[in-house]
């Protein structure tokens, strides 16, 4: 008796921020960052995609503080030139950095706290942060990083 295996659906992952509960720390909002979630079509030609950002507009003893979870396109962490590359993963990884920079300029120009955490998939530090995404990341903000 032969056995068909059936395809497997695809695994959804999302990005999570988890919150104790107390009086003093508050969820005012949440949002998902769609932006980050990116078409990638694999060599049989099945669609899936990259996984999108979620955001928390937290009340922390009466200061308001976005927390974001992020997990940024894989595969490209190595590549010294992301947005020079021609390498698909690279090319969804750069074009990532748009939704990510346009939520930091919203919270910098409204001069709220945030938090971006997660994971960038990304070697920083093997590039001294003068990788092509922080720089970009980093353009008219202060920011401190922490890992």
């Amino acid at each position: 008796m032969s056995r068909t295996r059936r395809p497997q659906p695809r695994r959804i992952f999302h990005a999570a921020v988890v919150v104790r509960k107390r009086d003093d720390i508050k969820v005012l909002e949440q949002r998902d960052i769609l932006g980050l979630q990116i078409a990638d079509v694999d060599e049989d030609g099945g669609t899936h995609y990259t996984r999108r950002g979620t955001a928390l507009k937290l009340d922390v003893f009466g200061t308001s503080v976005w927390v974001v979870s992020v997990h940024l396109k894989s595969s490209c962490s190595t590549q010294a030139a992301p947005d020079q590359s021609t390498d698909t993963d690279c090319l969804i990884f750069w074009q990532q950095r748009l939704p990510l920079k346009e939520f930091i300029d919203e919270r910098v120009a409204e001069h709220t706290a945030f938090i971006i955490a997660g994971d960038f998939n990304r070697r920083f530090r093997q590039f001294n942060f003068q990788d092509p995404m922080w720089r970009f990341l980093m353009a008219r903000t202060s920011m401190s990083r922490f890992s």
